[in-house]
Order: C-alpha cells, then sequence, then structure tokens
C-alpha cells in the first residue's frame, strides 16, 4: 500500500511539473449549482484560458455560457447548446488575458457538473 500512494504522489508530480513547464494550470471544479468562477487573485500574473472543459454527471440540455467579467463589466466570450449532451468543450479563439481581479465564469445547465479550466501563463 505504501508503494502505491508513493506512485501516485509521483505521478501526481511529474503531471504538476509538466503542466508547470508548459506555461499551463488546471482548475477544476465540481458542483450542481449551474456556475463556476474562477478569479485571476495573483497581483503580478496574466493568464488567458487555453479551454474549458465540462463533464455532465447526466444527460445536459440548455445553454453553457463562457464569460469575463473585468472592472465590473460583464463580456460573453462563447456559448455553446447543448441537447442530451453528456460531455462539451470551449476553446477562445484568440488569447484572452486575464490581469489580477478579472473573472472567468461558465455556466450551464444545473446537474452535477465537473469544470476543469485549462489557463496558459502569459
Amino acid at each position: 500500500m505504501k508503494g502505491l500512494i508513493t506512485a501516485i504522489v509521483l505521478v501526481a508530480g511529474v503531471v504538476a511539473a509538466g503542466v508547470a513547464l508548459a506555461g499551463g494550470f488546471v482548475t477544476t471544479e465540481e458542483t450542481d449549482g449551474g456556475a463556476v468562477a474562477v478569479t485571476n487573485s495573483q497581483a503580478n500574473t496574466v493568464w488567458a484560458p487555453a479551454a474549458v472543459l465540462l463533464s455532465f454527471g447526466e444527460a445536459a440540455t440548455g445553454a453553457v455560457t463562457v464569460t469575463r467579467v473585468s472592472l465590473g463589466r460583464t463580456y460573453t466570450l462563447g456559448t455553446i447548446g447543448v441537447t442530451g449532451a453528456l460531455s462539451t468543450v470551449w476553446v477562445p479563439e484568440a488569447w484572452i488575458p486575464f490581469s489580477s481581479g478579472d473573472v472567468l465564469r461558465v455556466s450551464f445547465p444545473a446537474v452535477t457538473t465537473a469544470v476543469q479550466v485549462v489557463r496558459s501563463g502569459g
């Protein structure tokens, strides 16, 4: 058992190092609330969303909307319609920098959903 735990920790370290070397990082949230938000809370860091992946706990129908909240204003970056979907992905068409205080918000049909936000550093 101790060897298995050591192996899992080593694999997790290798994956984390690979993401760091690639200049990106992933945030994963699971919720049944219909929305998640990722805030850039770093004062001297800029990042951009590379992809948003959603995995629904059951077939979902509705709209997935990705927005940016910056300086009190909300901007829609993309909307995906889903019908009976178990998963979907949104990939931005351009590099969209998020500075300190900017928020990436993803709203989706209110079913249990795992959301991964893949970000690239700038």
